[in-house]
């Protein structure tokens, strides 16, 4: 297996060759497609659904005090309202192709998301507002199309290391 001698750089996200190895070992498929400066939604699409193609699946992240009932029942989004702009809106959110969101010295639950069985949107995001990888589920997430990974830290998660029931 050939590996890059280079980091795959996507917007603020980097992998290092080390993290395109385990992903290439675990997976037995080629890394992400390598894109910058996604700023079309339609482009942004056709992205995710290359990455699909390639065996990428997409990862959410949940804390660890709503492990039973996401297990059981699976994620749906809660109607909020958004103070700013004065509108509702309802959102579950995750990531492809990049590092689950993992709050630093905090242990979470990873789940990998069966793409078949949900609705992926691409999100336009920061201040160029472009395709970062995160991805929502308008429709929620349903128990059967999520796998534990196990519980991490944001440094288990970089070191490969799982904790936890969930392994």
């Amino acid at each position: 297996m050939t590996i890059c001698s280079r980091s795959l750089v996507i917007k603020r996200w980097v992998y290092t060759d080390a993290m395109l190895e385990r992903y290439r070992y675990e997976h037995g498929v080629p890394p992400p497609v390598e894109r910058e400066g996604i700023t079309d939604v339609l482009d942004a699409r056709e992205h995710v659904e290359e990455l699909i193609a390639t065996g990428v699946r997409p990862v959410i992240t949940i804390p660890k005090e709503f492990a039973e009932d996401v297990i059981e029942y699976g994620i749906t989004s809660v109607p909020k309202h958004d103070l700013r702009t004065g509108k509702k809106f309802s959102f579950v959110a995750g990531v492809i192709g990049i590092d689950p969101y993992l709050p630093e010295s905090e242990e979470r639950l990873v789940f990998e998301i069966d793409p078949s069985q949900v609705r992926i949107e691409p999100r336009l995001t920061g201040s160029d507002t472009a395709f970062h990888g995160v991805v929502g589920f308008p429709d929620g997430i349903p128990a059967s199309a999520l796998t534990p990974l196990g519980s991490f830290t944001d440094v288990a998660w970089k070191e490969g290391i799982r904790k936890g029931p969930l392994h």
